[in-house]
């Protein structure tokens, strides 16, 4: 039976860039890399959770496909406080908004960060 969530894994085109955005603009914890399948793996550390990213190999049968071009998961989400102040933080680090603010429900504020390979972060502030 399940007993914890443990990590996501995503793949990437670029470590370089997927470091730039989660670790120079959200803060991310550098785990470093890890070998994996014979191939390094990058670990990341946010809000308390791993994300690891796998190295995109073209031809390969299960090579990435951009997240807007596919089903599947799209975007991440994470809370919090205030969200006009967190986007004005991201922004002077860097970030670029793939949507204005939205009022989804009467208690929810969200705005959606650009992740690299066509991901999005979400910002949520829970009004209630």
């Amino acid at each position: 039976m399940i007993q914890e969530f443990h990590h996501i894994h995503f793949r990437a085109s670029s470590f370089d860039e997927v470091r730039a955005f989660y670790c120079g603009i959200l803060e991310a914890e550098d785990l470093g890399l890890i070998a994996l399948a014979g191939a390094e793996h990058l670990r990341l550390k946010l809000a308390g959770q791993v994300l690891n990213f796998a190295p995109d190999v073209p031809g390969r049968i299960d090579a990435a496909v951009p997240a807007t071009k596919r089903l599947g998961i799209y975007h991440i989400a994470f809370t919090v406080e205030n969200l006009d102040e967190s986007c004005a933080f991201y922004e002077s680090r860097g970030a670029k908004f793939a949507s204005d603010v939205l009022l989804p429900t009467d208690d929810l504020k969200v705005r959606f960060i650009q992740a690299p390979d066509g991901m999005h972060v979400e910002l949520m502030e829970l009004l209630t």
